[in-house]
């Protein structure tokens, strides 16, 4: 006996067309060149990762990415290392011109003490955004990694501390994407890579549990002082390629725009 067809099936496809005209909003990283790198700015819907080892510009970008927020919408900053200063985001928004009060009115932050607080507090970042009328447009956890690094130190702890990370990367990733639309910025450190994944002496910490559970990911490096590089690693519809920027006191800017201060 056959069974009878079930009306709701025929919501479960879409037609590819149609889903060119979905595509979300971009918010910009403060870089004209970065943006382009992302195809237009960070994407909405999706989790971009950064990683790079320390001073390699990864909290500069998020706070840059928070100041450059169009002004109707809200962040969420979860932040674990501690390199968080609101005293950055006033400069950076000084330097543009922009509005420092309502910006920092705007961002909202968590500092976890370790990852039973951090997961803590990505529920309850996913359930703030899940709200209606939710004017929350990005949520950044940076470091992503840090706090498990600590509290599942050694091998015998690695499958857990696995099973922990991804649990949470894709409830990261379902908030990006079933909530209208909203960005995701992790960033994470480095580990070297004896394997040679990817052709690369390192990679980032969590290895192939934080690379599948992003869209794009970005390496980060320091040239010289102020001038930095950006490497988009993987992407599903963008080449790999390297591109330069630079932090000054406007946060992240474009190699040209310094040049010409």
């Amino acid at each position: 006996m056959s069974r009878a067809p079930n009306p709701k099936e025929d919501d479960i496809f879409i037609a590819a067309a149609e889903l060119i005209n979905q595509k979300g909003e971009r918010l910009t990283t403060g870089s004209k060149n970065l943006d382009a790198l992302l195809g237009g700015g960070i994407e909405t819907g999706a989790i971009t990762q950064f990683y790079g080892p320390p001073g390699s510009g990864k909290t500069q970008l998020c706070c840059t990415i928070c100041v450059t927020l169009p002004s109707q919408y809200n962040a969420i900053y979860i932040e674990t290392e501690s390199k968080f200063r609101p005293e950055r985001i006033e400069s950076i928004a000084k330097a543009r011109g922009l509005d420092h009060t309502k910006i920092l009115q705007n961002v909202q932050v968590a500092k976890p003490l370790d990852s039973t607080q951090q997961e803590s507090s990505i529920e309850a970042a996913c359930s703030a955004i899940s709200k209606p009328n939710s004017k929350i447009k990005l949520l950044i956890v940076d470091s992503m990694t840090a706090h498990y690094r600590v509290d599942y130190a050694g091998r015998s702890r690695l499958p857990e501390k696995q099973q922990r990370l991804n649990e949470y990367m894709h409830m990261l990733l379902r908030t990006a994407q079933t909530n209208g639309g909203v960005a995701v910025v992790v960033t994470n450190q480095m580990q070297s890579n004896p394997d040679g994944v990817f052709g690369e002496k390192s990679m980032p910490v969590g290895g192939q549990i934080m690379l599948y559970a992003s869209t794009h990911v970005i390496h980060l490096r320091r040239l010289k002082l102020y001038n930095h590089q950006a490497e988009l690693v993987i992407s599903p519809c963008y080449p790999r390629k390297v591109i330069d920027f630079v932090i000054d006191q406007r946060g992240v800017v474009d190699v040209v725009d310094y040049n010409d201060k």
